[in-house]
């Protein structure tokens, strides 16, 4: 799982495979809700991606709770450590 050995390279992994522009994710204290793009759609694409690229289904309440990208990379490294 090369994309979770840190937060630069999953979040750059993740703007691929969610196709995101803004060079603003990449900045693991960016705020989700502050983000322009980050609406329910683009939290079912993550949810599939996760399930699809690392074999995980997230619990949509945790992913809910996470504010900034940071957050989603230690929810993500969470589960599949588990």
């Amino acid at each position: 799982m090369e994309s979770l050995l840190n937060i630069n390279t999953f979040l750059s992994f993740l703007m691929s495979e969610l196709d995101i522009k803004e060079e603003s994710f990449l900045d693991p204290n960016s705020v989700l809700l502050e983000l322009e793009y980050w609406d329910s759609l683009m939290v079912m694409t993550l949810l599939a991606v996760c399930d699809e690229t690392y074999n995980i289904e997230l619990d949509p309440d945790e992913l809910d709770d996470c504010k900034t990208t940071e957050d989603i990379y230690k929810l993500v490294k969470k589960s599949v450590e588990t």
